[in-house]
């Protein structure tokens, strides 16, 4: 089944498209989490071996707040560009893109509790529209797929792989 981080233990913060503008939101905070973790992971300059990029206390807050938030059916928070709607769908398959980028990049299969791919595969397949597309387009259906696909490749992979 994978790690699961039910044992980060972090107090919960979360991005906005700064830290600490306003209140953070799904889709910055699961992007912050992924961009960090592949920084990380190149910064340890021994391909990843240490994993010291696993040990990151931004990560681990931001994998925190996930999981205080974690939503499959709405991107958690106040959006900036929706007039700060909370909870909202704006951005929602973005969110959910930048989720499944979050939990492979990291490599869990859980944010806290929750599976996070399960969960969000099932929303996605019952909100499929009739004709295979998901949302106001084909942005919105690319973020889907790619979600279904978890199309991210995991760092460890690229660590044992040779590749």
């Amino acid at each position: 089944a994978g790690p699961r981080t039910a044992d980060v233990l972090a107090a919960p913060q979360g991005w906005c498209y700064g830290k600490h503008e306003h209140k953070p939101y799904g889709s910055m905070s699961a992007g912050a989490v992924g961009t960090l973790a592949m920084f990380d992971y190149i910064k340890d300059n021994d391909g990843g071996k240490k994993k010291s990029w696993k040990k990151d206390k931004d990560v681990h807050e931001g994998i925190a707040w996930l999981a205080k938030n974690f939503s499959v059916t709405y991107n958690p928070g106040p959006y900036e560009h929706a007039n700060f709607a909370e909870n909202g769908q704006v951005q929602y398959f973005y969110y959910l893109y930048a989720l499944e980028r979050a939990g492979m990049l990291y490599g869990t299969e859980t944010m806290g509790t929750h599976e996070w791919y399960p969960e969000g595969a099932k929303v996605l397949c019952d909100i499929q529209k009739a004709n295979g597309s998901w949302g106001a387009g084909t942005v919105d259906t690319c973020f889907a797929i790619l979600f279904l696909k978890r199309a991210t490749r995991p760092l460890d992979v690229a660590t044992t792989s040779g590749k």
